[in-house]
């Protein structure tokens, strides 16, 4: 949530509030391999997934196809033979 000065609002999924709580901001800025289903923080990927587009979940390396890995949550890379 981020406040608006009267009130709290909540943030939107794939984004987390700022560190002052003035607005929200996107799980891409605060890191390529995070993000948030419910608004509330930016949490990592785990290994062997990438964030969706949206930064709302993560998918397994697998749904892009065989030989894709990612050890860190980043963008899953083709393993090269």
């Amino acid at each position: 949530m981020y406040s608006t000065g009267s009130q709290f609002t909540p943030c939107a999924p794939g984004t987390q509030p700022t560190g002052d709580q003035s607005t929200c901001e996107s799980c891409l800025v605060v890191g390529s391999n995070m993000f948030s289903n419910d608004g509330d923080s930016c949490v990592v990927c785990p290994g062997g997934s990438e964030p969706l587009g949206n930064r709302t979940a993560c998918q397994d390396c697998a749904a892009r196809g065989d030989g894709y890995i990612s050890p860190t949550g980043d963008t899953c890379t083709r393993c090269d033979p």
